[in-house]
């Protein structure tokens, strides 16, 4: 209780009067847990790790702990070249540099707590009900991991204020988001009535950062936001149901975006001589949608699921901002300028299952889906928890989808990740575990110091782990 207390007194100093009238909300959970986020605990792996064409040995330090509402993890690396015998910097480098040993800290969760925050890895990170922003990643590669920011809180159960920042690295105003929005019932008793909120939407990126910056060489990827891009969202919703087993929520959203003025993006334009690109302007859209949140007996069986309806007119994709977007800024720009009017889908669906088996996707697609329309999908699979053995995650996303065969192949639109590994050993007591398996990663590095591209990331490793679990969830494991 202590610690709790000294927790709060320590995020009230730091966000100053905001915390002071937040409150805690005691409603159960319709969470799904993360994928690969199983198997926290205090440890570290010993690997040889395969970059390209490069071999490396040595060991990643990677504690996972969550404490209550605290939770946080840290990926401390070293490695050795075997061909040269050099320590590899590549990850310390650029960017926010040694701070990317932070992988994550939060305190709570998004739409349940009344005062949520997480810095480091942001990971399908959502503004409102995503209009503009969703589904959003802003680390795109796994050495060259970016350190943002995502904050929610309700004050006095009416007003509330979400922000999202895309990058702490000082050289530039990078991707920011902030929507307050408001709950005129929310401090009534009145069933439904005071779940009614609507918010406004604001979304900004002048990123300047370069991906690659040496003697050697110099990348990017958002040249076509020299002057910024600007985007605005209104959006309304309520629930229909709000039960202890079951959330059912009504919304509705619509979004516009500003013209892009850049003197990149317009000598770009005039290069292509097409009628229709040289035509660009403003764009809008909008949607309604249903999300229904389903649990029973506890975690027995958790079914998270939402449908959306979109229309949109030409240059304008809806969830613009996603992790499409920060795969490449200026390719992704070039595609909401050749987008024509069309409607679509959007639809998300998750599932748990005694927390043992874990499912999460998502898919966007138009409904004449081609080039100048495509699809965006996301799958995540998490089987760590089934047996006291293995261990198995892995996330495959897809952007620029135009068939089926773009689903299947990995390309530099994809991000995919897989861990399979076996706990061979377990200390009796201690329940200090060894655990042996191999990593893949299919993620952006940087090539012989020329190119920075997506590339196959492959990791045979040993890891030491003392699991971090409560007490009360041993206790249901064993009922």
């Amino acid at each position: 209780m202590k610690t709790k207390k000294l927790l709060f007194f320590l995020l009230a100093f730091i966000f100053s009067t905001l915390i002071i009238n937040a409150q805690e909300d005691e409603k159960d959970s319709f969470e799904l847990p993360e994928i690969g986020h199983s198997n926290e605990g205090l440890g570290g792996n010993i690997n040889l790790t395969g970059i390209n064409k490069d071999l490396f040995f040595g060991t990643r330090l990677t504690p996972d702990i969550s404490i209550g509402k605290l939770g946080f993890g840290l990926d401390i690396p070293l490695l050795i070249n075997l061909n040269d015998g050099k320590i590899r910097l590549d990850e310390y480098t650029d960017g926010v540099g040694p701070l990317r040993v932070i992988k994550y800290v939060r305190w709570g969760v998004k739409k349940r707590d009344n005062f949520y925050f997480r810095i480091g890895e942001l990971r399908d990170a959502q503004l409102g009900f995503g209009m503009q922003l969703s589904d959003y990643n802003n680390s795109i590669s796994f050495e060259k991991r970016k350190i943002g920011a995502e904050f929610d809180i309700v004050i006095k159960k009416q007003f509330g204020l979400e922000m999202i920042y895309s990058d702490l690295n000082v050289t530039s105003f990078n991707l920011f988001a902030i929507r307050p929005y408001f709950k005129p019932f929310g401090a009534t008793n009145i069933p439904i009535v005071k779940t009614f909120e609507i918010g406004l939407g604001y979304v900004t990126d002048h990123d300047k950062t370069y991906i690659i910056k040496n003697d050697s060489i110099q990348l990017r990827n958002n040249n076509f936001l020299d002057k910024g891009i600007n985007s605005f969202s209104a959006d309304m919703g309520f629930y229909i149901l709000n039960l202890k087993f079951l959330r059912w929520t009504f919304y509705a959203q619509a979004g516009y975006f500003l013209k892009i003025q850049s003197d990149s993006l317009s000598r770009y334009i005039n290069r292509m001589n097409d009628p229709f690109i040289n035509n660009y302007t403003n764009g809008m859209g909008w949607s309604i949608g249903s999300d229904f949140h389903f649990h029973i007996l506890g975690n027995l069986l958790k079914i998270n699921y939402r449908a959306e309806r979109y229309w949109h007119s030409d240059y304008f994709i809806p969830r613009f901002y996603s992790f499409a977007y920060e795969l490449n800024k200026d390719n992704h720009i070039m595609e909401l300028i050749e987008s024509h009017q069309d409607k679509g889908m959007y639809m998300n669906l998750g599932i748990s299952i005694l927390d043992k088996i874990v499912l999460h996707s998502n898919i966007i697609f138009p409904d004449k889906m081609n080039s100048l329309n495509p699809a965006e999908m996301y799958i995540g699979l998490d089987l760590s928890n089934l047996t006291d053995k293995l261990i198995f995650s892995t996330t495959l996303y897809q952007a620029n989808v135009k068939s089926i065969k773009d689903v299947i192949n990995l390309r530099d639109e994809s991000l995919f990740e897989t861990l399979i590994a076996w706990k061979i050993y377990e200390v009796p007591v201690i329940r200090l575990q060894f655990i042996a398996g191999v990593d893949f990663k299919w993620t952006y590095a940087l090539i012989e110091n020329k190119d920075f591209s997506a590339v196959p990331y492959y990791s045979p490793f040993f890891k030491i782990n003392i699991p971090m679990k409560k007490e009360k969830e041993k206790e249901k494991e064993t009922e």
